[in-house]
């Protein structure tokens, strides 16, 4: 019972010190990924973008630019003027409980919180460069699986390819992106790069396998290397 006991209050104190250390993942990096995304594409030189797609390159990137200036604007609003806000959403749900308010009050400020966790410059810098090297060797896994099935795929075909896939795991999905992320995996390859049905969704299963399994195995290595047992957490979650 004692050891039992001592399991959660050591996943607790781990918990609580990962949750104290500046991430720069999710919140800070997603942004930066799909600043990365837009400049290339509107910058690259992707010939079959729109017989494929049916809007040129700049027509998207603008689109996906503008709704991205909008979602940074209110990121800056509710950064600086957090307590207004607050107090627009407490009008806002004024016909419903104290208590209902205060809670998705509670979880705004969190929102921001994370949003906002670093504007240090060197923090950022190491964020954009964390990003251009998670593209890079995810391009990579993507290229080399293709290489698999006996296809070259040109630079173009790869960062679009690349471009369905964060677009697959940025939506809600199932847990682990299944569904969504073999959908426009198999689309792009079969609408840009010009594969079979068939192949393209094998090709979608092996490159969806070959990114999650290993990411799976390192995390529940790092869970093992921490003693931390997947019971452990169960019981956390359900208290």
């Amino acid at each position: 019972m004692q050891d039992h006991a001592w399991g959660h209050v050591r996943v607790w104190r781990r918990s609580e010190s990962l949750r104290k250390q500046p991430s720069t993942q999710t919140s800070s990096q997603r942004p930066s990924q799909g600043s990365i995304w837009m400049v290339t594409l509107a910058f690259g030189n992707f010939p079959s973008f729109k017989s494929t797609f049916g809007y040129s390159q700049g027509t998207v990137a603008a689109g996906f630019g503008t709704i991205g200036g909008a979602i940074v604007a209110l990121i800056f609003l509710f950064k600086w003027k957090t307590e207004f806000c607050a107090r627009v959403i407490r009008a806002i749900l004024k016909p419903f409980s104290e208590r209902i308010s205060e809670k998705v009050i509670s979880v705004f400020r969190s929102l921001v919180a994370g949003l906002t966790q670093t504007t240090a410059p060197r923090d950022i810098a190491w964020i954009v460069f964390l990003s251009l090297m998670m593209w890079v060797i995810s391009a990579f896994t993507v290229y080399i699986n293709i290489v698999a099935f006996d296809k070259f795929l040109t630079a173009d075909e790869t960062i679009i390819l690349m471009m369905g896939i964060i677009i697959a795991v940025a939506i809600p999905a199932a847990p682990g992106y299944v569904g969504t992320y073999h959908w426009l995996a198999k689309t792009v390859l079969i609408g840009y790069v010009h594969i079979p049905e068939s192949t393209a969704v094998l090709m979608a299963v092996v490159i969806h396998a070959s990114n999650y399994i290993p990411q799976t195995v390192i995390g529940l290595t790092r869970f093992a290397y921490e003693g931390i047992k997947l019971e452990e957490l169960k019981g956390l979650q359900k208290k």
